[in-house]
């Protein structure tokens, strides 16, 4: 028997593809009103979703999306769209999204509202909106207005002393003020040095010619510089359409459904330990053999399950602009908004909260952070306002900045709300960091009067929480009336990591191997005792450690583990050099035991109040292990070497 309701996760899932693919589609034409190619796109999301509502009986649905195809068929023959007309597309979009929120919470659909939206349409005229347009003489929305785009060619003296890092600084300061689409040497090549004397880029900004050279020109050893225009009939492409392919290619997984895999790829794993420790006292060359292939497998089929829990950043992205344009417009202001790393990946247990954190940032600095049109012009800044959203992969880690080239934060005003507020007083020293900082505090805001849209501190704590979560960090980095960064680092995956298998005091632990720099033995002539205190001789500091055994509160539920842990006690104990953020920290552990993959687990809600771990795992034997975030403990400060 047929049975709607089996179908609703799918509706719920094909709605949310046709609402991305219509508002992408809308941006495009808002860009570029002369190319309509993106219309196509337009009806097939409408009669995709309009089908989909027909079946499911939803009938409002269907004769929203019915007047949305008809109305944009007729559009297409003329070959032209109006402002007003992508305004009520754009809230047909919203509406759109209305509806799979009341399908998440398991509403009534047919009671979202659509009258307006459909007596709309249905008494659109374009030829009427179009000669309307003419007499007010109103002009295509400047929104993201199209950009600038150059070839560029840059050729260094030669012999330039320091050729590689000239590169690379040529190519950060060009990323500050343009999009590089290409390079030759390729960025990463640039990037590590493999330069020979001459760079070519294809580059699309708002900058004019003169300010490229200018910029270009400011970099040491530079000889040459060749900017030369492209000017294209219209810069956004058309989409490409893919050949169609019997047969289904992709399906659609339950991320739940995909979690369960990955505990029992988990359990598989801890099975596999189990069986080397069985097999390690006597064995045959055969088993060995055979082990190995089991272990091949097992490893094979985690990268395969990890890379399907996998999604670009491209995901969450494409949202952004929408976000950016909607402020704009209710500002009355134009901002461009430029996006880089779209391709990086992320867990799907990640990427929603870094979402989550990213549009808090750029809905912050659309509307607080870039200053309005006139003032922009007093300031001799551009017209447009730039928000930019920079991705990088780093080592297992994604760093993702968002800036903007706006007011920047009033750091002696940051400071007088600290004192108010009590979080400081007027004899704390603060660097301008640290000061800066204080907006992450819990309804810290310079405003007056605290609301939602009050200023750039409301909601901050929230954000810093969010990432912290997930294992996260976030820095902060501002320049008054030039502008504010904030740059996010966050692990690719929560589920399966690399880490140290520890000892402190006998109980064993584990710590992320990610961020971990080094491993020192307590004896090495970098450990110096200073007033029975050790530390860590790094280069123009030293680093006090900070003993895990002393320091780590180890809850009661653990107590088992230290009756006989069968591991033989280390005389020489170990320091490890732990960095993430900008941060360092030195342990001392009783000893370390190996380097090994790990499933990561939740950790129940009675050990969460102990400060110091992000998690558990559980390794051979059934052994339940806590694992260190040494980002929550609270080391002393670095000391100052005094030659």
């Amino acid at each position: 028997m047929f049975r709607l309701d089996e179908y609703k996760d799918i509706f719920i899932s094909e709605l949310e593809d046709n609402t991305k693919l219509l508002s992408d589609s809308l941006i495009l034409l808002e860009k570029n009103p002369k190319d309509v190619s993106p219309l196509s796109e337009v009806i097939r999301a409408a009669h995709t979703v309009k089908g989909m509502a027909a079946t499911m009986g939803y009938t409002n649905l269907t004769n929203l999306t019915h007047i949305v195809e008809s109305k944009i068929r007729e559009v297409e023959q003329e070959k032209a769209v109006t402002k007003s007309l992508l305004e009520v597309l754009f809230q047909v979009v919203d509406r759109l999204e209305q509806f799979k929120e009341v399908a998440v919470e398991e509403g009534d659909l047919n009671k979202v509202p659509v009258d307006d939206l459909v007596q709309f349409l249905s008494t659109f005229n374009l030829q009427t909106d179009l000669e309307l347009e003419q007499d007010t003489q109103s002009q295509p929305s400047e929104f993201l207005k199209l950009e600038n785009r150059f070839t560029v060619v840059v050729k260094f003296k030669r012999n330039a002393p320091l050729l590689s890092t000239r590169a690379f600084q040529l190519l950060r300061d060009l990323e500050r003020i343009a999009v590089i689409e290409d390079s030759t040497p390729s960025k990463v090549d640039i990037s590590e040095g493999k330069v020979f004397g001459e760079i070519h880029f294809e580059l699309v900004t708002n900058e004019t010619e003169g300010a490229l050279r200018k910029v270009i020109e400011g970099i040491t050893d530079v000889d040459e510089v060749e900017i030369t225009s492209v000017v294209e009939e219209a810069i956004v492409p058309q989409r490409q359409r893919v050949k169609f392919t019997r047969g289904i290619q992709t399906v659609r997984v339950n991320l739940n459904q995909l979690d369960e895999v990955v505990d029992l790829l988990g359990e598989l794993v801890l099975a596999r330990s189990r069986l080397e420790n069985h097999v390690a006292v006597q064995t045959t060359p055969e088993v060995v053999e055979d082990l190995n292939q089991f272990d091949s497998l097992i490893t094979t089929i985690q990268d395969k399950l990890m890379k399907m829990r996998m999604v670009t950043l491209a995901r969450i992205f494409d949202n952004y602009p929408r976000t950016v344009r909607d402020i704009a417009n209710k500002r009355g202001i134009d901002i461009n908004l430029f996006t880089q790393g779209n391709h990086i990946e992320l867990d799907r247990s990640v990427i929603d909260q870094v979402n989550e954190a990213l549009l808090h940032l750029i809905r912050n600095a659309a509307t607080h952070g870039i200053e309005d049109t006139s003032t922009r012009k007093k300031l001799s800044k551009s017209k447009e306002g730039t928000v930019r959203v920079i991705a990088v992969q780093e080592k297992g880690e994604v760093s993702i900045t968002v800036e903007d080239d706006g007011s920047g934060l009033d750091l002696e005003r940051i400071r007088s709300k600290g004192i108010e507020l009590g979080l400081i007083t007027e004899n704390t020293k603060l660097t301008r960091s640290q000061v800066a900082a204080l907006i992450f505090n819990p309804g810290f805001s310079t405003a007056s009067q605290v609301t939602e849209a009050a200023g750039r501190g409301i909601g901050m704590d929230i954000v810093k929480e969010t990432i912290e979560e997930i294992g996260g960090s976030i820095q902060l980095r501002t320049k008054k009336g030039e502008g504010t960064q904030f740059i996010l680092r966050v692990p690719q995956t929560l589920a399966i990591i690399e880490a140290l298998i520890v000892i402190v005091n006998e109980h064993v632990f584990a710590i992320p191997l990610l961020n971990v720099v080094k491993i020192y033995s307590e004896k090495d002539q970098e450990i110096e005792i200073h007033e029975q205190e050790s530390y860590v001789k790094e280069e123009d500091y030293t680093l006090p450690i900070f003993d895990l055994e002393y320091h780590l509160e180890i809850p009661n539920e653990l107590s088992i583990q230290k009756k006989d842990t069968g591991r033989k006690k280390s005389i020489n104990k170990k320091v490890i050099l732990w960095e993430k953020g900008g941060k360092r920290i030195a342990m001392k552990v009783s000893d370390v035991l190996e380097q090994r993959e790990i499933v990561t687990k939740q950790i129940s809600s009675n050990i969460q109040q102990f400060p110091g771990y992000s998690g558990a795992t559980i390794l051979k034997e059934e052994e339940v292990v806590l694992i260190i975030d040494p980002t929550t403990l609270n080391p002393r400060k670095k000391i100052r070497v005094i030659n």
